[in-house]
């Protein structure tokens, strides 16, 4: 990933297969929650499969588990 945009809150995050978007999305999403910025209910994530979405999710939730927050991976 070599460029971010930012606009209103919005990130754009330009990059190729295999330059770690997923795992971009899932650090910055579950800080985020971590730090309690959001809810993990109010999060929409966009993704291009169904399929996708569930693997974000899951990463999510596994981040927020080893880190002893229970009630909030079980809310993404």
């Amino acid at each position: 990933m070599n460029q971010e945009h930012s606009d209103r809150g919005l990130v754009i995050v330009p990059a190729g297969a295999g330059a770690g978007k997923t795992h971009r999305i899932k650090t910055q999403l579950s800080d985020w929650v971590k730090r309690k910025v959001v809810r993990p209910e109010r999060i929409l994530a966009v993704t291009f499969t169904e399929a996708a979405a569930s693997e974000l999710r899951e990463r999510i939730r596994a981040g927020l588990l080893a880190d002893g927050l229970v009630t909030e991976a079980m809310a993404v």
